[in-house]
């Protein structure tokens, strides 16, 4: 069987279109990785008061009593208002958070961000290196990257 020279199985054409998807999936990086760093934020704005207000509150209800005469006698009736308050505003961040699935949201960007980013060195790292020691043809080249490509999408 002879041998194919890849070199000849390249053109300019098809090493630019590769360039050009690697600029593109190194885009989709960056827009994915902004994006898990918003989520991140938004979930950590949400999680951390839930967590602060529920330890006060669950202090709150357990030392009812002593609360009660730390405040004065007054206040009797309002302690367990502001306990009960405080306990449905941590269900109401909960449900908003569960409701946007903003934990689910974090991680799938997070995940995009870092797919995206390993295609990018993948096509780069190919388009770098000299035509002759390429793994694979052009044109099965600019197939296959255009498929992990649509299959990240």
């Amino acid at each position: 069987m002879a041998s194919v020279d890849i070199r000849k199985q390249w053109s300019i054409a098809q090493e630019d279109l590769l360039q050009e998807l690697a600029q593109r999936c190194q885009s989709r990086s960056v827009m994915h990785g902004m994006e898990y760093r918003v989520y991140k934020r938004l979930n950590t704005l949400i999680t951390v008061p839930s967590i602060v207000i529920t330890l006060f509150g669950g202090a709150a209800s357990t030392s009812q009593s002593s609360l009660v005469e730390l405040i004065g006698p007054s206040s009797e009736k309002y302690v367990p208002l502001v306990i009960g308050v405080l306990s449905m505003f941590v269900s109401i961040m909960g449900s908003v958070s569960s409701f946007m699935k903003i934990p689910a949201l974090t991680e799938q960007h997070l995940q995009a961000h870092v797919s995206f980013g390993k295609l990018t060195r993948k096509i780069s790292g190919d388009i770098q290196v000299s035509p002759c020691d390429r793994s694979m043809p052009g044109r099965e080249a600019c197939k296959k990257y255009e498929e992990m490509f649509v299959a990240l999408m």
